[in-house]
């Protein structure tokens, strides 16, 4: 069987010791310029540019110059069920769940709505550079099935839970201790490492679960030890006093965790702001993780994590955007906000640390810095590929840097989706949506995802996804995805496997033997269909713009196309204007069941 093979080349930035530790040397941490082999997926090592290995001999190295290459950053608590109601004004955090988080919660019974937002916050997220985080679902199955699978369709590691609450939360919104444990369990034997998911049996916090629920929960951990469990820990001062009021005979807020078989080596605690020297004492005893959120701990006023004094007892850190607590969804706007904080505690994080604590850092927090959130032989090719000189502001900054640290921290403080060049991506199965029912889509500039596949002047096409891909990038894309196609139908035909996707087109390209000739007849096929069509729209806006008549007929068209949409409740956010975008975009989602938002 063939392997998918790949050549990363750029600055590598990767970590062989934890940057918080006492004796961690700032300058022997190196970011040059490197070859980053990578087969199916897995990084086979990391080596000099002029290193040479036969295996890769006929791949095409991929060469991002001196943008910096990093592990895909690893946001370590999340809410995505919270995505629609990020940047909500707000007094303090039980009015913000009252006012906000519950009602949008309660929308997730839908398993259409939670597909929805699962797939808009991935997509937010990638966008950002993040390519693993750790999500509280709803209370719903269905919301932890739709995050799951909508991770799925992207290659991701992730890790998820069913939220589990039974009092002080709508009627709508509570299970019960029974129900909590069942439903938690059946998904967790249905997610629990298939592919790259990982369960986290997730109850949100003490004061919406009853002890029998604590308790119940405590159990299931017991008998599934190589799952996470998360929650959160003392936030705010006066939810710490409400704990208080229901925990009576509790040492402290920790201690409601402790009693039930809560409080763990794999237990993961958001915020942890406000803690007592035995909770602290206790979370190092164990080695269980803390996660730093600075922008939902700024944004709903909740205090000022100690990450000096929490550093200090070896206790590890995470670090996470707490979306939709959080106000970005960027891990880069996060590091700015650990950054920010850390100066107001008197702690001056260097670039190098905040990088690790979006990367390696979040990684060991979740328990899966084996597989994620560093750069090394053997590890997964999560990637983003940082350009330093994103935005005019910050290139005029960096260039005036001494050393790389000063040449990132700009960045770190100021980027934003900007900051992120294209990276290198595991192909999957779902990029092989646009082969389905080939024979009936020779019309397919109209029914599929155009900048997933066509030529390299479709890629910048403004409103299809346009970037600004070079040539050879476009071609590099191109070849990418259609020699794992080749590949996977190729697999799929010596295991005697029938395609029902694969129409009399494609069969009589794929009997072609050589692969270059293949991929060039696919090409020409696309370019022909591209230019034909272009030909076409050129000419009809010629006519439309010699007759204003015309204009206002097809306006109208576009008008009542656009209420149809609408109307679907797809959530389209489309152009009114814009036809051939609203176009494509309906036809896709329609195709291929997804939402265009």
């Amino acid at each position: 069987m063939s392997k998918n093979r790949n050549i990363i080349e750029g600055r590598i930035l990767s970590f062989d010791k934890n940057t918080f530790n006492k004796d961690f040397d700032f300058s022997s941490l190196k970011i040059d310029k490197k070859r980053i082999f990578v087969t199916d997926g897995i990084i086979d090592s990391i080596e000099p540019v002029n290193f040479i290995n036969p295996e890769f001999q006929d791949v095409e190295v991929t060469d991002y110059g001196d943008h910096l290459i990093s592990a895909g950053f690893v946001d370590a608590h999340v809410h995505y069920p919270q995505t629609a109601i990020i940047a909500s004004w707000g007094k303090r955090l039980i009015d913000w769940l009252n006012i906000y988080t519950f009602p949008e919660e309660m929308r997730f019974k839908s398993l259409n709505y939670a597909s929805e937002v699962a797939a808009r916050y991935i997509d937010f997220s990638l966008s950002n550079g993040t390519t693993t985080m750790a999500s509280y679902c709803t209370i719903h199955p269905e919301s932890v099935d739709a995050f799951f699978e909508s991770a799925a369709n992207k290659n991701m590691c992730v890790v998820g839970g069913k939220t589990c609450m039974d009092r002080n939360a709508p009627g709508d919104l509570c299970d019960t201790a029974k129900s909590a444990y069942d439903d938690s369990k059946a998904l967790l034997q249905k997610w629990h490492q298939k592919g790259r998911a990982h369960y986290a049996i997730t109850p949100r916090f003490s004061p919406t679960s009853t002890p029998d629920q604590l308790s119940a929960l405590g159990s299931l951990w017991s008998e599934f030890p190589e799952c996470l469990m998360q929650t959160h820990l003392s936030e705010q001062v006066d939810e710490i006093d409400w704990v208080r009021k229901l925990f009576p005979k509790a040492r402290d807020y920790l201690d409601t965790y402790e009693k039930f078989g809560l409080l763990g080596e794999r237990g993961v605690y958001g915020h942890a702001i406000h803690l007592e020297t035995r909770e602290i004492d206790r979370l190092s005893d164990v080695g269980a993780s803390l996660i730093h959120c600075p922008t939902s701990n700024t944004f709903i006023g909740s205090g000022l994590f100690d990450m000096k004094e929490l550093a200090s007892r070896s206790i590890q850190v995470g670090l996470a955007t707490d979306i939709g607590g959080g106000s970005s969804f960027s891990m880069l706007r996060t590091m700015a906000g650990a950054y920010e904080v850390a100066q107001l505690k008197g702690f001056a994080l260097h670039p190098a640390q905040l990088m690790w604590l979006a990367t390696k850092g979040s990684a060991k927090a979740l328990h899966l810095d084996d597989k994620i959130g560093n750069l090394a032989s053997g590890m997964a090719a999560d990637l983003v590929v940082l350009d330093l000189s994103s935005t005019p502001t910050i290139s005029q900054r960096s260039a005036r840097a001494n050393d790389v640290w000063e040449e990132l921290f700009p960045t770190i403080m100021m980027g934003d989706d900007r900051a992120f060049s294209k990276p290198y991506e595991n192909p999957t199965a779902n990029d092989l949506n646009i082969f389905a029912n080939y024979e009936d889509d020779l019309d397919f500039a109209d029914t599929t995802p155009i900048n997933s596949i066509a030529p390299r002047s479709l890629f910048n096409l403004e409103g299809c996804g346009g970037g600004n891909l070079s040539p050879k990038e476009a071609e590099q894309r191109f070849n990418k995805i259609i020699s794992y196609a080749l590949k996977l139908f190729t697999r799929g035909a010596q295991r005697g496997e029938n395609n029902q996707q694969v129409g009399p087109l494609l069969e009589r390209l794929m009997e072609l033997e050589e692969n270059e000739v293949k991929i060039s007849n696919m090409l020409a096929t696309l370019v022909a269909g591209h230019d034909t069509t272009a030909y076409t729209m050129q000419y009809c806006l010629m006519e439309l713009a010699r007759n204003p008549d015309l204009q206002t007929r097809a306006r109208a068209e576009v008008n009542k196309l656009y209420d149809e949409i609408e109307s679907e409740g797809g959530g389209l956010d489309l152009v009114k204007n814009n036809y051939s975008v609203a176009r494509v975009n309906h036809d896709c989602a329609k195709r291929h069941r997804v939402s265009i938002d």
